[in-house]
Parts: C-alpha cells; structure tokens; sequence
C-alpha cells in the first residue's frame, strides 16, 4: 500500500510520453535535455530511461525500440490506474467499517468528543486520494466560497439554525461551482476530440487545429501535439496520436471508476441515517413507558449527525472528482438528517 505514493502527475506522464516518442528517434539522453522537467527523475522516468539506453546499446531497429518503450510505458500508465482503483475501493471499506463503528457508538455509548472525532476521520483520507487522481482541470473557489458564505450568513441570522445555514452554503456555492464542473464533464465526454483529433489531422489536415482550451490536460497534451507538429513526418505522427490515445483511454477508465466507488459511500451513510431515525423514533417511543433506564442512547446529537452529513459528502465528492463537488451536493446528505435533528 506504500507505493501509493509514487502516483504520478498528469505532467509526469506527459514527460514520459514525450521521452518514448523522442528517445527512438534522439536518443535517449539527448530526449531528456530537451523534455526538461527532471523528468529522469521520476521513478517512472528512471525505469524508461533504463530500458531505453540499454536498448540503445543493443542495436535494434528503430521501430522495435519504439515497441519495446511503448510496451513499458502502457503497463506503467495501467499500474497508475490500478493503483488508483484499489486506493478507492480501501477507501469504501474503511468508511463503511466507520459507519458501522459510529451506529455501534450510537446503540451502546452514544456519540462523545472521542465519536466526533471518528466522524471527521474519513476527511483525513482526502491527500491520498487526491495523490492518485490526476489533476486534469481547475476550477475557481473563491467566487463559489464567498456566495456560499454569504448564502449560509443569511440564512443562519434569519433562522439560527446551523443545518438550514450549511444547506444554504451548499447550494449558493453550487451556483457557481456546477456550471465549472459541466465544463469538466463535457471535455471528458469529447476528450478524444479535443485531444487526439488535432493530432491525426497533422497527417491530412493543411490546416490542422491546434488544442485550445485552459485546462490542465489541453496544456498538457498540446505539448505532445507541438511535437508531432515539429517532426512532421507521418509515421511519428500516427505514433503520437497512437499514445495519446491510450493515455485518454486510461483517463476515462479512471474517471469512471472514481465515480463509481464515489456513488457507492453514501451508502453505508443512508444506512446510518436510516438506523438512527429507527432507534429515535421507534425505540424512544417503545422505551418512553419503561422506567427502567435503557442501556443505550437513543437521541444522537445534532452536531454528531452534521458532522457525518459534512465529512460523507466531501469524501464522495472528492473521490467522484473534488471536493468542490462535495460541497455542491452536501445539501442532499444534510435533507435527510433534518426530521431527526429538528425532532
């Protein structure tokens, strides 16, 4: 589990794309000089130039070079994706082991400082994930922040009531913060157009587009585009859009894993909101004609169900994608909680 970080930045693949697509036809030392970026050394970047040099001294054709370093580097780029893969579904496991340590607490000792704390444990989760998801858009908090803030500062000096002021929060931030993350959606879903079609048109296209756009991956990727521009000759062209391809490829695998685990952790949340309703209303009103003292707490504290609402939401959010959209949609993990809290 410790080689979780050694995860790789979306420009550290880059770096190593560029060092396979330039190290047959440079070599492999000069190729580094002109990448830059250190890209030698990276523990991946380490590994290619290992095999590159040796392969160098061998004497082997150049398409077979080309090959053998294409080979390594999809096995590295699937090692990435399987080790984000096995990051998340830890991560589901250990949240639904909590979830089900909180509704133990809840039936035998109710929730204290030391339940509170167990609550905001899976947000320390949150720098392992973010290690191993590539960084692929940005997106502007502030503006979403300061309308979520005023939303819920409003809202909480009209009623007083800290869950209306977090679904207020929730949903000013989400005004401004969605519309960001559509724009994220609708590149992943055409990403093979605004990546890998600009370079394929380099062998038909006399006027072939560039990739335009200001994220993460469009900056990226055009890196590899102005290369392939720069050589010009077909066959590393195709050789170009070739890699890229099953780089995208890769790209979306993850994002579809990372929104399936995501979808799946509130699940174990509904299940504890389910149960505490049950042991409040059903349990409380049996128990209210029994004088003899219960052996556990059956009323769970506002704040104890909150701070779950909070801390499930950000997680998921964040495994889908980020934690902005753990935000955006904690008013929906918040509405279930408000018949209970506001018993």
């Amino acid at each position: 589990m410790w080689r979780w970080v050694t995860a790789m930045r979306l420009r550290d693949v880059v770096n190593l794309m560029l060092l396979v697509l330039m190290s047959p036809l440079v070599g492999s030392d000069e190729a580094v000089r002109l990448i830059g970026d250190n890209v030698e050394l990276t523990k991946a970047g380490k590994l290619l130039l290992t095999m590159a040099r040796h392969y160098e001294q061998s004497g082997i054709s150049y398409d077979a070079y080309f090959e053998f370093l294409v080979q390594r580097f999809s096995n590295i780029v699937e090692d990435w994706r399987r080790m984000s893969s096995e990051v998340n579904l830890s991560i589901l496991v250990l949240v639904m082991a909590l979830i089900m340590v909180e509704a133990l607490m809840v039936m035998l000792i109710g929730i204290g400082i030391a339940g509170l704390l167990l609550l905001l444990m899976p947000l320390l989760l949150i720098p392992i994930i973010h290690l191993n998801q590539p960084k692929i858009y940005e997106y502007d908090y502030l503006k979403p922040t300061v309308i979520g803030l005023a939303s819920a500062l409003v809202v909480y000096v009209i009623t007083h009531n800290a869950p209306y002021s977090l679904i207020a929060f929730s949903l000013g931030f989400s005004t401004l913060y969605l519309p960001q993350f559509l724009g994220f959606l609708r590149l992943m879903i055409n990403l093979e157009g605004r990546i890998t079609e600009p370079i394929l048109e380099l062998t038909w296209n006399p006027n072939p587009r560039v990739i335009v756009g200001s994220s993460t991956i469009e900056r990226e990727f055009s890196r590899v585009r102005d290369l392939a521009y720069s050589v010009g000759a077909p066959y590393f062209v195709t050789r170009a859009a070739r890699i890229v391809d099953s780089v995208v490829f890769q790209l979306k695998a993850m994002f579809r894993d990372d929104v399936i685990y995501g979808v799946l952790i509130p699940i174990s949340y509904i299940a504890l909101v389910e149960f505490v309703e049950f042991v409040n209303g059903v349990l409380s009103g049996s128990l209210s004609a029994v004088t003899v003292r219960a052996p556990f707490s059956y009323h769970v504290p506002t704040l104890a169900l909150l701070i779950s609402a909070v801390s499930t939401s950000i997680l998921s959010g964040k495994v889908i994608h980020s934690i902005g959209l753990g935000l955006s949609i904690m008013f929906m993990f918040i509405i279930p909680t408000l018949p209970i809290i506001l018993h």
